[in-house]
C-alpha cells in the first residue's frame, strides 16, 4: 500500500495537462475520467496521508528507541543485581567456611578436654583405689593393734 501511495505521489508531482487528458479521453470516444480539481484533491489527500504515515513511522521509531533504552537499563540493573547476588553468595560461603572452621576447632577442643577429663577421672580413681587400699591396711593395722593389745 505504501508503494502505491508513493507512485501516486510521484504522479501528483508531475504537471497535469488537463487539455491533453481531455483530448485523449474524447478521442477514445468517452468523457474525460477525472477533472483537474479531483486529481489535485486526490493528490493532496495522498500527500496528507503520506505525511501522517511518515509521522506515525517516526513516532513508532521513537517509541522503539525508548523501549530499547529501557530494555538496556533493565538489563544493566539485572546485571548489577546479579553481581550483588554473587557478592552476597560469596560472603555467605566465606561465613559458612569460617563457621565450619570454628565448629571443627570447637569439636577438637571438646575432644581434647574430654580426653583430659577422662585421664583426670582415671587418675582420681587410681588415687581413690590407692587411698582405699591404704585405708584398708590402716584399718587392718588398727584391728591387729587392738587384737595385739588384747
Amino acid at each position: 500500500m505504501f508503494l502505491v501511495i508513493l507512485i501516486l505521489l510521484a504522479a501528483c508531482n508531475e504537471p497535469v495537462s488537463g487539455n491533453l487528458a481531455k483530448e485523449e479521453a474524447l478521442q477514445a470516444g468517452g468523457n474525460p475520467p477525472y477533472s483537474k480539481n479531483s486529481i489535485l484533491n486526490a493528490c493532496q489527500t495522498l500527500k496528507e496521508d503520506a505525511q501522517v504515515i511518515r509521522h506515525e513511522g517516526y513516532s513508532a521509531i521513537d517509541k522503539a528507541d525508548m523501549i530499547r533504552e529501557q530494555a538496556y537499563r533493565v538489563k544493566d540493573e539485572a546485571y548489577e543485581i546479579r553481581d550483588d547476588a554473587y557478592e552476597i553468595r560469596e560472603s555467605a560461603l566465606e561465613a559458612r567456611s569460617t563457621l565450619e572452621g570454628t565448629l571443627v576447632e570447637t569439636l577438637e577442643l571438646m575432644k581434647n578436654q574430654a580426653t583430659v577429663n577422662n585421664l583426670y577421672i582415671q587418675e582420681v580413681r587410681t588415687s581413690l583405689s590407692s587411698l582405699m587400699t591404704r585405708m584398708d591396711r590402716l584399718e587392718q593395722g588398727q584391728v591387729d593393734i587392738q587384737q595385739g593389745m588384747e
